[in-house]
Order: C-alpha cells, then structure tokens, then sequence
C-alpha cells in the first residue's frame, strides 16, 4: 500500500513538473509575480508619499508669515483662496465666546 502511494505521488509530480517546464509562461509568471509585487509595493508608497510635498509648502503661499494685502496680485488671489490661509485668520482672531 505505502509502495502504491509513493509511486501514485511520484507518477503525478513527475507530470506536474513536466507541466510546469513545457510551460514557459508559467515560469515567467512564478519568477516575475514576487518581483512585480515587491515593484508595485515600493511605488505606491512612494507616490502615495510623494503627494504630501505640496502640503508642506502650502503656509509659505498663505498669510501665516506675511498679511496678504501685502503681496503682489497673483499671489494674493492664490493666497486668500487656499485653505491655510482661511485656518491662519481663525486662529488669529480674537475668541468672542467669553465676552
């Protein structure tokens, strides 16, 4: 009995590696996948990362450093109409709650 199943588990992986090497597709796929995966992993952190930048450049176009009746025009348009410059202004406004 022991003998017959070895000899069946022999048979069927001797015709699955048969398989697997008459195949080149599957071998391509087998050694590419891990590599592939470990590609798309470390670009969609970085680009996901990469988003952030602009983010830490926004309080230098707002008015947390400078009143933005002093800018020249395109850079007063762009800095009253962003969002840093909006939560700037509520911070700095005086609290009417305890009045």
């Amino acid at each position: 009995m022991a003998t017959h199943l070895f000899g069946d588990t022999a048979v069927l992986t001797g015709r699955s590696l048969r398989h697997i090497t008459r195949s080149p597709d599957t071998i391509i796929t087998t050694a590419l996948m891990p590599i592939a995966m470990m590609l798309l992993f470390v670009y969609l952190f970085g680009g996901a990362s990469a988003f952030s930048y602009p983010l830490i450049f926004l309080p230098f176009l707002s008015s947390a450093f400078v009143p933005t009746e002093t800018m020249p025009g395109p850079v007063r348009a762009l800095a009253e109409n962003q969002p840093a410059t909006s939560i700037v202004n509520t911070i700095r406004t005086p609290s009417l709650v305890g009045v």
